[in-house]
């Protein structure tokens, strides 16, 4: 790959998310964040993360060969403070009300993180991940405390879906479709979000979507979520994995109002 095929630093705004060579310095300045790789001798490099909360990361990163480059990428918002769920939990800012045997669609903004990686030849390693988002999400049950799934948290704002907070936030089409015949009332979504891939263009984040589908299943209603994949838009790329991309089978069935 040549180096007329990465993306470029300017000036003092944020860089855009793709691969990076160092040059003696790299420095990347993101919300709440500064990176800086600097070369040591042969082939290895410091890293080092400021946040404005004060946290300081350092580590020396030792590569394979000299032909390797720093990947920006986001990822899936399940790493910080610590990588122990595959689920995340949505909480609507406001109840959606969707009538029978219907369905709607809804532009959410939905977190993520940021991920450093050491790129080389075909191999992708996670160095760093880290929220931009001074807020961050947190940890939440979805049902009962002996048998609920551990989930990681965020409560979603649906009145101005064009608003992406860089770096901070994808956007994410839901489909919510209503097989029952009676209308339901959904205030929160319960997913495996590692089913899902993060794809950029420049400093964009868009997230693979999201079907829900109400039905009644033996006298229980429930929902069925599977993963939308996004496929075919030019000039957005997906994003390097640092988890393994699952395929769960995963139905609400522990309500959803």
């Amino acid at each position: 790959m040549s180096t007329s095929e990465f993306s470029s630093l300017a000036g003092n705004d944020y860089p855009e998310f793709g691969r990076y060579m160092i040059k003696e310095e790299l420095v990347m300045n993101l919300p709440s964040q500064k990176i800086t790789c600097r070369q040591l001798n042969d082939n290895s490099f410091s890293y080092k993360r400021e946040s404005f909360g004060e946290e300081i990361v350092r580590k020396i990163i030792h590569p394979k060969t000299a032909d390797f480059q720093i990947g920006l990428m986001p990822i899936l918002p399940i790493h910080t403070p610590t990588y122990k769920t595959d689920f995340f939990f949505i909480r609507f800012n406001e109840q959606i009300y969707i009538s029978q045997n219907s369905s709607m669609e809804v532009i959410a903004s939905f977190p993520i993180e940021t991920g450093i990686f050491l790129v080389e030849e075909e191999h992708s390693g996670l160095i760093d991940g880290f929220s931009c988002d001074p807020v961050g999400t947190h940890f939440a049950l979805y049902g009962n405390p002996e048998e609920g799934k551990l989930c990681k948290y965020a409560r979603i704002e649906l009145e101005s879906p064009t608003i992406q907070q860089l770096f901070m936030h994808a956007q994410m089409k839901i489909k919510i479709v209503n097989e029952s015949d009676e209308g339901v009332f959904v205030g929160k979504l319960v997913f495996p979000v590692t089913d899902h891939d993060l794809h950029f263009h420049k400093t964009n984040v868009m997230m693979d979507g999201l079907d829900a589908i109400i039905k009644n299943r033996i006298g229980v209603r429930v929902i069925d979520m599977i993963q939308n994949p996004i496929t075919g838009i030019e000039g957005w790329k997906k994003a390097i994995r640092d988890t393994q991309k699952t395929d769960y089978k995963f139905s609400m069935e522990r309500g959803f109002d």
